[in-house]
């Protein structure tokens, strides 16, 4: 019998077939249910101090709170408010931190049981909800020509080409100054050089007292006046009779050791204070505290007063031993 051959049969080709993509909402949404600009015009609208809380809710909102179109929207609809920063030295360069909302105002930073803690609190720290978050912000290589500035002009919002050279005897600049009466004061070695800008040119203080209250970084101006902190007292100089006076009032505030460092900025007209305490000088552990301060001007015929009323003060962070060297500045600015 004859074998029957088997035919050859081709495998059948299989097609594939591409799945058709869901509609899918784009990354960049903030609320699927609102269009974005909606949406920012919404976030520009909430307070400053709740945006890292608001960065934990996705990555849109992330990069939108860091986004500087948002702060566009915020300057154009008039919300713009005064945010606080912080500025430490470490060993990888400067990093910056802002004043911001705990995500519970009943819960610390940290727990700390210790007997100087609690002599320090009151009851006007429990219930702050302040705290200090880590923001990036890139190192500068700005550099300045030896004894001289640059001048900043806010209405052209550009840096004047040309630096200020003082050619007067004061020896080194220091990078410490105040603007009072159009006129910038400007710590050098051991005395205050004064640039006038109107006329475009230098002169030297011959009484050093304003000297002595702004030698160390803890010292700020506000309307005209510059306040100086240490562990002693609060101060203000008094430009007219060319001497510190003592900030009175300032009812609630803890007791400073000598080894705190004190830093200082004009908050929104009131007056901050952070300073550094050391909690181990073995292991280099920090804590900062931060201190909100409203300033009153009492005068009379006799004497002029300037009283403060602390209306908070709270423990916002704390520092990783042997992490940060130096506590350099904090700065308020509207955003």
């Amino acid at each position: 019998m004859k074998s029957k051959r088997k035919k050859k049969t081709t495998p059948p080709t299989i097609t594939k077939t591409k799945k058709k993509k869901k509609p899918s909402t784009p990354e960049s949404a903030l609320i699927p249910s609102l269009p974005d600009d909606l949406a920012m015009s919404i976030v520009a609208r909430v307070s400053r101090l709740y945006y890292p809380i608001l960065s934990l809710v996705s990555k849109s909102f992330r990069s939108l709170v860091a986004s500087p179109e948002l702060y566009k929207v915020r300057s154009l609809l008039g919300t713009t408010e005064s945010c606080l920063y912080a500025c430490f030295n470490c060993f990888s360069g400067f990093r910056w931190f802002n004043l911001c909302r705990k995500p519970d105002h009943h819960q610390t930073l940290t727990s700390n049981n210790d007997e100087e803690e609690e002599k320090n609190k009151s009851s006007t720290t429990t219930t702050s909800g302040y705290a200090l978050a880590s923001i990036p912000i890139p190192n500068s290589n700005w550099k300045l020509l030896k004894n001289s500035f640059s001048l900043f002009d806010p209405k052209t919002q550009a840096w004047d080409p040309q630096p200020f050279p003082c050619r007067q005897t004061v020896g080194m600049f220091d990078r410490h100054s105040a603007s009072i009466d159009g006129k910038l004061h400007v710590v050098a070695d051991k005395t205050m050089a004064v640039y006038d800008v109107k006329e475009a040119k230098w002169d030297v203080l011959s009484n050093r007292s304003m000297y002595y209250g702004m030698l160390p970084n803890s010292y700020c101006q506000r309307d005209n006046v510059v306040y100086s902190a240490s562990p002693e007292s609060f101060r203000w100089y008094d430009i007219q009779a060319r001497r510190w006076r003592v900030l009175q009032g300032l009812v609630g505030l803890p007791t400073f050791r000598r080894d705190y460092v004190f830093r200082l900025a004009n908050f929104g007209g009131k007056l901050a204070v952070m300073w550094w305490q050391t909690i181990c000088i073995y292991t280099g552990k920090k804590k900062i505290w931060c201190a909100e301060i409203a300033l009153e001007r009492r005068s009379s015929s006799a004497t002029c007063e300037i009283w403060g009323k602390v209306e908070w003060f709270d423990h916002v962070l704390t520092l990783t031993p042997s992490a940060f060297d130096e506590f350099t500045s904090i700065i308020a600015a509207t955003v």
